[in-house]
């Protein structure tokens, strides 16, 4: 007890010491974790707590240095007082060292961290005031260390020059990702999918060769535009020969540049022929792109050419389809519309029943789409759609009626066919796969 009794001012110091360490380790992490949309509200505050916070994190510099300086002073504190409390024999020196290790990394680092984490802004405004007056008080060693850490940070590579800071597509995916990021959830999937634009290929999205509304040079001017009118479409390739010698492009409003000129009964071919500056007007040239070219590239394309649709050539020159600029708009923003309502108003996949286990969905849908509703893991590289899956699993044309399982014990049934395209499809997902 007399013991006790002795040591109780170095005791007593080391208590006060263990509340400063977990002060310094608590106000680091806070700092730190506050995310950009909290820091935003912070710069729009006139409080002073909010204001130290700011020039905190504006000057990350004098942060770590008052932060590194103070955890200096608390560590070569302790183990003076430690010292003096447990003296020098060794197995004194061995015991109490684990004792204050243990201390200082539950009460003086790991406790205050984790609360740091978790209220972050509550933790920054309590600290930032008693922070900042110490980094003053400070400031003389702040100043010796800053012209040291300006000597040696060239020493190895580095620069004190300030650089403006570069967002890479990674840091704005992380910051969309980020649940704390201040985005509502449609602003995320928006900025998400065109930060995906650079890796999804014009393939994924595009109008399949075989469902393209095309026509012959031969076709006349009258049936052109009621086929126009049929599909409601007012873009239409324009191919001789074959779908693969694609001449141009039909632009329905550049009719009434002809009003005056009697073509109704004549073919896109005798117009051509008898007129040459129709060429420019009523078929306008296509625009030939690979289908692998990344949809934000394409974009870039059609805006350059001043034109909304692009034919896409497979990788022996053949068509394998086309975008439309209000196909890359709906790639955008209609699928965000669509993934935020619920399975039955997603227009391409329905549940037959309640169980959440089996879907009707048309063959043309894209296997990413199925993917993302269902959340699923299809192999996207095997094929483009759904369709395309189910087909790669058979081996052959199916019939109707016929069923696979794939390697994930997901069943295929072919429910339609239009020719040797699978057109609909039953999907039945195992019990731990149920949405």
């Amino acid at each position: 007890m007399d013991e006790v009794g002795h040591h109780l001012p170095q005791i007593v110091g080391l208590g006060v010491l263990l509340l400063f360490s977990a002060f310094f380790s608590g106000s680091e992490t806070a700092l730190c974790a506050l995310n950009r949309a909290q820091l935003e509200r912070l710069r729009l505050e006139s409080k002073k707590s909010s204001l130290a916070i700011v020039r905190f994190l504006d000057n990350p510099r004098r942060l770590f240095i008052t932060i590194l300086l103070g955890n200096t002073f608390i560590n070569t504190a302790f183990a003076i007082l430690t010292t003096s409390i447990i003296g020098t024999s060794g197995l004194q020196v061995f015991i109490g060292t684990i004792v204050i290790t243990f201390l200082l990394l539950i009460v003086g680092e790991i406790t205050p961290k984790t609360y740091a984490i978790e209220h972050a802004e509550w933790f920054s405004r309590l600290a930032a005031r008693p922070l900042w007056a110490f980094s003053v008080l400070i400031s003389p060693l702040r100043a010796v260390l800053r012209v040291a850490i300006i000597f040696l940070i060239p020493l190895f590579g580095g620069s004190n020059k300030k650089t403006e800071d570069n967002i890479t597509a990674e840091d704005l995916k992380a910051l969309v990702q980020n649940d704390g990021s201040g985005l509502q959830s449609e602003e995320q999937d928006l900025l998400g999918k065109i930060l995906e634009m650079s890796e999804i290929e014009a393939k994924e999205v595009m109008v399949p060769q075989t469902d393209m509304i095309s026509a012959r040079s031969n076709i006349k001017i009258q049936k052109l535009i009621q086929l126009a009118h049929q599909k409601g479409v007012s873009r239409i390739p324009i191919y001789r020969q074959s779908i693969d010698n694609i001449c141009g492009v039909f632009h329905v409003k550049d009719l009434p540049h002809w009003s005056n000129e009697n073509i109704q009964e004549a073919t896109i071919d005798q117009v051509l022929m008898k007129r040459e500056d129709f060429d420019q007007t009523l078929i306008r040239p296509a625009l030939h792109v690979p289908e692998t070219k990344n949809i934000s590239a394409l974009l870039s394309e059609l805006s350059r050419h001043k034109t909304k649709m692009a034919i896409l050539l497979n990788e022996y020159g053949g068509v394998s389809g086309l975008v439309t600029h209000e196909d890359l708009a709906e790639f955008i923003i209609g699928d965000i519309i669509d993934e935020h309502d619920s399975v039955h108003e997603w227009p391409d996949i329905l549940p037959t029943d309640d169980s959440g286990q089996v879907f009707e969905i048309l063959g043309r849908t894209s296997t990413r789409a199925v993917n993302q509703k269902l959340n699923l893991k299809i192999d996207e590289e095997i094929a483009d759609t759904i369709g395309g899956y189910a087909l790669s699993l058979y081996g052959r044309i199916p019939s109707v009626g016929d069923s696979i399982e794939d390697i994930d014990s997901i069943c295929f049934e072919i429910t339609a066919l239009d020719g040797n395209q699978i057109s609909a499809l039953t999907v039945r997902l195992p019990m731990n796969e149920a949405r």
